[in-house]
């Protein structure tokens, strides 16, 4: 059975590779989208598209923030990029030729961008260090998604047996609640000594009790109860229908608490209605 993911997890790993050390951080926070922010040095660039895509290959919601560090090693070998040298000579040159007293030393010309280079096995023996490392920290990140995950199962079923007992002094009273409102009524209406039809009489005082019937909202919720916890049972992205179901719930409980004819119902409603949002604070970080 597929398990149940949190949207909100983090790894991290620091390696040595022959050139150096790189570290690799991943985190993420609930989103109703997928989106990727990466953090690369600009020598390992070139390694981003790869990084995100794998990062898409197993996630299907959140926000995530990957970063990127690489700390070569002090006694790497150096080169002089030829190319890259030669255009750095000729502008000079040419502000040379207009400015007479510009002074660049061999020094200086070394020290602007891309002129030393360093050997091409850095980034390729680095670069395929960083994405080995990358598919075991993803293996770690999974795991930590699916801890949460567990853990939020669980205060999520504590929360639906919450509002269950909430619910159970509501279905002692359901039978008698439209016979106890038509009794009150009738007697308003006797208080009010006016000489009414007798069968429209009757007819507005059961219309008027049937108002307050709350049968039908305390069947929903259950039956809807009883969905989160098959979602949950069934796990893997459930993030979606769960947080469609908090909507339901919310909505019955809304319909109950503008039905209530006593003031123990309203009350229970209110408490519904906080069970549920703390409820639904959760949902949405499942993936």
């Amino acid at each position: 059975m597929p398990s149940v993911k949190s949207m909100t997890a983090f790894a991290s790993v620091r390696q040595k590779a022959q050139f150096g050390t790189f570290g690799l951080d991943l985190k993420s926070v609930n989103n109703r989208y997928l989106e990727i922010y990466c953090k690369i040095p600009d020598n390992m660039r070139f390694l981003e598209a790869e990084l995100r895509d794998k990062i898409r290959q197993r996630n299907l919601r959140g926000k995530f923030e990957l970063i990127v560090t690489f700390q070569e090693n002090d006694d790497l070998a150096l080169c002089i990029n030829d190319k890259a040298l030669d255009e750095v000579i000729s502008v000079i040159n040419n502000i040379s030729a207009k400015a007479q007293n510009i002074s660049t030393s061999a020094v200086d010309v070394l020290n602007m961008p891309g002129v030393m280079q360093k050997s091409e096995d850095i980034m390729s023996d680095t670069g395929s260090a960083i994405l080995s490392a990358f598919d075991l920290l993803l293996n770690d990140f999974d795991e930590s998604k699916k801890a949460e995950g567990s853990r939020l199962s669980s205060v999520i079923l504590q929360k639906v047996e919450a509002i269950r007992e909430q619910l159970v002094p509501i279905k002692s009273v359901l039978d008698s609640l439209v016979k106890i409102q038509r009794e009150k009524l009738t007697e308003k209406i006797a208080q009010l000594k006016v000489d009414l039809d007798p069968e429209r009489l009757e007819g507005e005082i059961a219309l008027l009790a049937q108002k307050s019937d709350i049968a039908e909202e305390y069947d929903r919720l259950q039956s809807h109860l009883s969905a989160v916890e098959d979602i949950l049972k069934r796990g893997g992205e459930c993030g979606k229908r769960l947080d469609f179901m908090m909507q339901e719930l919310n909505r019955e409980s809304n319909t109950m608490a503008s039905k209530a004819s006593s003031l123990d119902i309203t009350k229970t409603a209110v408490e519904l209605k906080v069970l549920i949002e703390q409820m639904r604070e959760q949902v949405q970080n499942l993936e």
